[in-house]
């Protein structure tokens, strides 16, 4: 079911390994960060009122490497107010703008994500008695607008991260009516905004 999935992760796999190996990366950071929307708002309201889940925290967390004009990354999430967690890839190019705020640099990085998802400890009563329970892979993009050399002395960054995930396990789980509709029902179900706070190591 998820040949081709796992197969583009052992792609990247290799190829930030390789990397790493020959030790040919321009930039490496660790990062963390939190979803603002549901930090401050909540998830997601239905029709009938309901709120897929109360203001709680959604936690990302880190390590991006770059290497010529491409950034590789991986990642870890945890929600625990939805008993979610998952690991990741992240790939794609980047745009730097130097000096674009004062000294700052603002970076762009489009990027193409595969997530491991978790659903095992999901509570039995909020899971359809058909439904089995493992193991997903999602997909999706994410858009990050970095600004960095805020401190000359201090190599840190801070960068917004919009994330769009087409969630195969909320399909799976409960079926496509816990999808909104729309052109893109399940690519669009899982919007998320990320601030996140990095560091460079190099």
């Amino acid at each position: 079911m998820y040949m081709k999935q796992l197969l583009i992760l052992l792609i990247f796999l290799f190829s930030f390994g390789n990397l790493v190996a020959q030790n040919e990366l321009d930039r490496i950071s660790i990062y963390y960060g939190f979803d603002v929307v549901n930090a401050f708002k909540g998830g997601k309201t239905f029709e009938d009122g309901r709120q897929r889940n109360p203001r709680a925290l959604d936690l990302r967390f880190g390590a991006t490497a770059t290497y010529s004009w491409w950034n590789f990354g991986l990642f870890g999430e945890v929600f625990p107010e939805i008993d979610y967690w998952g690991a990741g890839l992240q790939v794609g190019p980047h745009f730097i703008f130097e000096e674009a705020l004062g000294k700052a640099n603002i970076m762009f990085l489009p990027e193409f994500e595969l997530t491991y998802v978790n659903r095992n400890s999901l509570p039995d009563e909020v899971i359809p008695k058909y439904v089995t329970v493992g193991d997903y892979v999602n997909y999706g993009f994410s858009l990050k607008t970095r600004v960095e050399n805020i401190w000359e002395k201090f190599p840190m960054y801070v960068e917004l991260q919009g994330v769009v995930t087409f969630r195969y396990d909320i399909k799976q789980i409960w079926g496509r009516k816990a999808l909104p509709s729309g052109v893109f029902p399940a690519l669009w179900d899982q919007r998320s905004i990320f601030l996140n706070f990095g560091y460079y190591l190099n």
